[in-house]
């Protein structure tokens, strides 16, 4: 795994300089590094910057991502597909968000309709 690249995606995204790009790129690298938990999280962080207008490049997104996800992240991000994701949106309790967490200040989970 590269460390550096990592260290630079994730800083990014913590300074808040990040464009949807950087995420995108995010979610490519956690795809060839990363484990199902932390893809969950960076495709999850691209749900929350992008908006409903992206649900072209969002189905993209979730279909190359779709062989490592579970199942139900894949019914979380199919039903999210055209709509603005949230911090208080009902997220799987398996969210590893770098954003979420920052929004919320702590994994506070409200009821989870994915369990």
């Amino acid at each position: 795994m590269d460390i550096m690249r990592r260290e630079e995606i994730l800083s990014s995204i913590i300074s808040r300089q990040a464009t949807l790009n950087d995420y995108s790129l995010r979610v490519q690298f956690e795809l060839k590094y990363g484990d199902s938990a932390n893809l969950s999280g960076a495709i999850l962080d691209y749900f929350i910057t992008s908006g409903a207008n992206n649900n072209i490049d969002r189905l993209d997104m979730v279909k190359e991502c779709m062989l490592q996800l579970e199942d139900n992240w894949l019914l979380f991000f199919y039903d999210n597909m055209d709509r603005k994701v949230l911090p208080s949106t009902p997220i799987p309790k398996s969210c590893k968000s770098i954003l979420t967490e920052d929004v919320q200040g702590k994994f506070d989970f409200i009821e989870n309709p994915y369990s």
